[in-house]
């Protein structure tokens, strides 16, 4: 996770925001579902890296409002080992 801050803003150059869950093991499916959504909603954001994926992640789908991100479109970035 460190290396890949320091890549995004040394080497690329971008401006990172961290949301509450983002560095919180054990955060509820709600409250990373919120910071997905206030991600989006927010226009200073460009775009949207998750910093955990995989299957665990189905457990936020059905908390998340669609209408946020049709509202608010933007890249939406993850990875999975």
């Amino acid at each position: 996770f460190e290396l890949g801050l320091k890549r995004i803003t040394e080497d690329f150059g971008f401006k990172v925001k961290e949301y509450p869950t983002t560095r919180k093991l054990g955060a509820s499916a709600q409250d990373r579902a919120r910071d997905i959504m206030d991600a989006f909603a927010d226009p200073s954001i460009k775009a949207v890296i998750a910093s955990i994926g995989g299957s665990d992640q189905l457990t936020v789908l059905p908390h998340l409002r669609p209408e946020i991100f049709k509202a608010n479109p933007k890249p939406f970035f993850g990875y999975s080992d």
